[in-house]
């Protein structure tokens, strides 16, 4: 994406990367929103669950909790495979090295 805008990477390095803030409504786009960044060309991809206070109105509409762990590991783990194998002829190795997730 850089090259593109014409920033020589070399002298100057910016990561441009895409945070999703994971509510209990879109657990099940988490891969597609990671395959987006990494098909947009990004660096980096940060799936966030939502934090919400304890009594804040939409806690129990978009938290997350226990009941919810294994739907979010299924969908990172489909992501994780999914970038690591979408790179084509290079295995998806260059794509992974490449390629940073954090789950904050």
């Amino acid at each position: 994406m850089l090259e593109d805008r014409g920033i020589d990477t070399v002298a100057v390095y910016q990561a441009v990367g895409l945070y999703m803030v994971v509510t209990r409504r879109n657990i099940h786009a988490v891969t597609a929103m990671g395959r987006l960044a990494a098909d947009l060309g990004m660096d980096y991809f940060v799936p966030q669950p939502i934090s919400l206070a304890p009594g804040h109105p939409l806690r129990a509409e978009l938290g997350l909790s226990s009941d919810h762990v294994a739907a979010v590991t299924t969908e990172l783990a489909r992501l994780y495979a999914n970038v690591s194998t979408a790179s084509g002829d290079t295995g998806g190795h260059e794509e992974r090295r490449r390629w940073r997730f954090y789950l904050l």
